[in-house]
């Protein structure tokens, strides 16, 4: 078995790597061998959330009333998206995660959202990570097929 591994490692891999070459899933740029799925341009390139931000949901906001808040149940403390979608590398991330099968961008997502800033009292609960499922028009959109609405 070490032996049939050892050889994928040094054979198999490389020639696969030549005859199906590694892309970026956003910008199908060229990647080297290091396994990563998005380009650091990609993820350079990703419309982040501007500041200040709302203390609750995360979205730029200046005032005393949050538009974004109010389309939360009270339940609902905190909460927070990593950048704007739609937007082109953004959107193309998400689609190559949720409806291509590049399952290995949800790893790099992961780290990223884990760096945002939660409130103190939501830090010391426990958090949740929930994909939202998208209506069949709208993975369209995602995948570049359609129109934005």
């Amino acid at each position: 078995m070490l032996l049939a591994r050892a050889f994928g490692a040094t054979v198999v891999e490389p020639l696969l790597d030549l005859l199906l070459p590694r892309t970026c899933v956003s910008c199908e740029a060229p990647m080297g061998a290091d396994r990563q799925m998005v380009c650091g341009s990609c993820w350079s390139r990703l419309a982040l959330l501007g500041q200040p931000q709302c203390e609750r949901c995360g979205h730029p906001h200046v005032g005393l009333d949050c538009r974004f808040c109010e389309l939360f149940p009270p339940y609902i403390r905190a909460v927070r998206s990593l950048c704007w979608v739609p937007d082109r590398t953004s959107s193309r991330i998400l689609a190559a995660l949720k409806y291509e099968g590049w399952h290995a961008t949800a790893g790099a997502i992961g780290r990223r959202l884990a760096r945002l800033p939660f409130p103190t009292d939501v830090r010391r609960e426990r958090a949740l990570v929930v994909p939202v499922p998208l209506h069949a028009t709208r993975e369209r959109v995602l995948a570049g097929e359609a129109d934005v609405p």
